[in-house]
């Protein structure tokens, strides 16, 4: 790892052990908590949550199906399921946090039924039935 990873690095574990702010809307504290840190999130994320690709692997996605990823933040998951997103009719990504999806925008682009949606996932409802529904900000 490089001194400029390590940097980074320690300004997310920084950003982690300040914890978010207190004040303003469920989305300004996420906004506030993650913008500084959205450009390594991936990429941190990856080292601590551990299961993704197992998650995704397992997932059981039909031909034409209606996929929803809830708190999908920059979209990494997208790229997770490489040639099966051909085969679904939509893949919609609801997060609350407006700099992951930012980070989530380069990867939605390559793939034409990709949906993001800026929203609480608490009140999110598609407007079609959804064949997959799932979550992986997690750790087994």
């Amino acid at each position: 790892m490089s001194r400029r990873d390590l940097r980074a690095d320690s300004r997310i574990l920084w950003q982690m052990l300040r914890g978010q702010q207190r004040s303003g809307t469920a989305a300004e504290r996420l906004q506030a908590f993650y913008a500084p840190q959205a450009s390594r999130y991936d990429e941190f994320r990856a080292r601590l949550l551990h299961g993704r690709e197992e998650l995704i692997d397992r997932l059981i996605t039909p031909q034409d199906a209606v996929v929803v990823e809830l708190g999908g933040g920059t979209g990494s998951n997208i790229e997770r399921f490489g040639t099966r997103m051909r085969k679904l009719r939509r893949y919609i990504l609801v997060d609350l946090c407006p700099a992951l999806l930012e980070q989530a925008r380069p990867r939605a682009r390559k793939c034409r039924h990709v949906e993001l949606v800026e929203g609480d996932v608490t009140r999110f409802r598609p407007a079609e039935p959804a064949d997959c529904v799932f979550f992986s900000y997690c750790s087994p």
